[in-house]
Formats: C-alpha cells, structure tokens, sequence
C-alpha cells in the first residue's frame, strides 16, 4: 500500500475566517496537509493548519500518518500503528513525501510504525549516514525516489 503526503496552501480572501495566516507565498489562508491512497486517489487524513503552519512539522506528519493508517482496512493497518507488533505486519505501507517529511523525528516515528519512507533525492534534507542503504524506486513523478528508511 502506498500512501502520499503533502501540504497544500489554500487561500482565503477573508481575514475573518477563524485560524487563517500569513503564508510563505505572501497570500492568506490555510496550509493543510494530506495523505492519500495511491492506487484509489481516496483521501484518508487531513489535517486544517493555519497559513503560517511549518512545512516540516513533525506532530503534523505524524497526526496525518496516524490517521491514515487507522483509515486503512485491518487487514492493512495491523503492524503498522504506533506500537504495533511489526511482525503482525501482512501488507507493507510505503509513504512518499517531499523534504518537508524527510526530518529525524518523522523518520523515527515511520521506523516505529514499521512504514518505508521514500522521497525524491534532491530534496532529502537527511543525512544518509544515519539510515540504511539508499535504494532507487520508480516513481510516478521523477524517474528515481530515495529511501530514507527500509520498507518492510
């Protein structure tokens, strides 16, 4: 199973509107971040963040991640929420993010949840001293991806 996240910026034309920011593209409005189903497209977490929301926050990535997999079939998600078994694990869950999700702490909390992170490799911000090998993965949008973590 392959899951996509990312954040997106949303305007809003009105300052009025309860938890909206600045951005970093001078607009105003929200940032929310996603995570969706590859092969469907389905929408499985989101997450409202203000504007000015980091694009690297890592309580964000993990909350996205988290809710993702609890959307997922059981027969998908067992071994791979926050403190499974990863033995339990009977269909590997690979995530592809940007180098917003290429931080230690999402790179840990993917470890711990037994999810392969891949992103592309002029964005990985990580040094690849601290993870395993770097392994190269089709990729729908580049024609090479990085691992940052062993899938499972």
């Amino acid at each position: 199973m392959v899951l996509d996240i990312d954040a997106s910026l949303v305007e809003i034309h009105s300052e009025n509107k309860q938890n909206t920011a600045a951005t970093y593209k001078h607009g105003f409005g929200f940032h929310p971040m996603f995570c969706f189903a590859d092969a469907t497209g389905e929408t499985l977490a989101a997450l409202l963040r203000p504007g000015n929301a980091g694009a690297n926050t890592v309580v964000d990535h993990v909350t996205v991640l988290d809710t993702a997999i609890n959307q997922l079939p059981a027969s998908i998600a067992v071994g791979h929420g926050a403190g499974d078994d990863p033995a339990l694990a009977e269909r590997q869950v690979v995530l592809r993010a940007d180098s917003a999700g290429c931080t230690h702490g999402f790179l840990a909390a993917c470890r711990q949840r037994n999810v392969g992170l891949y992103a592309h490799p002029e964005t990985v911000s990580v040094p690849t001293t601290h993870h395993s090998p770097t392994h190269h993965q089709p990729s729908r949008t580049s024609p090479h991806t990085t691992t940052a973590t062993t899938p499972p």
